[in-house]
């Protein structure tokens, strides 16, 4: 990546911050406080996800910005699901184009 492709990339996550409720790292650009931070990692360890979903197919129902579909992606799994009654927000559209996972919103398009 250029160092113009990276300062336009850059500014793109910038103008899209507002409309992240879940924290994501954007190298080192993130969408939300420290906090907000530790209380999804404290989700995560509640929700008790198994640390590799390799192989696994995932149905993420009430999937919001996608925090969840793209854990479980990291973690492995070859297939995720991701469904919402709301319109996908910009931001998560904008960072589904670099994931493989499936977004359905149930509302006629």
């Amino acid at each position: 990546m250029t160092a113009v492709q990276s300062g336009e990339l850059q500014a793109r996550i910038r103008a899209l911050l507002p409309y992240f409720y879940s924290p994501f790292d954007f190298g080192g650009m993130v969408t939300r406080p420290p906090r907000v931070h530790r209380r999804f990692r404290r989700r995560l360890r509640l929700l008790r996800i198994p640390a590799d979903l390799t192989g696994k197919t995932v149905l993420d129902i009430g999937a919001y910005d996608g925090f969840f579909s793209f854990e479980f992606e990291r973690r492995g799994a070859a297939r995720v699901l991701a469904i919402d009654t709301r319109r996908v927000s910009t931001a998560s559209s904008r960072r589904a184009t670099i994931s493989k996972a499936r977004w359905n919103t149930g509302a006629s398009t």
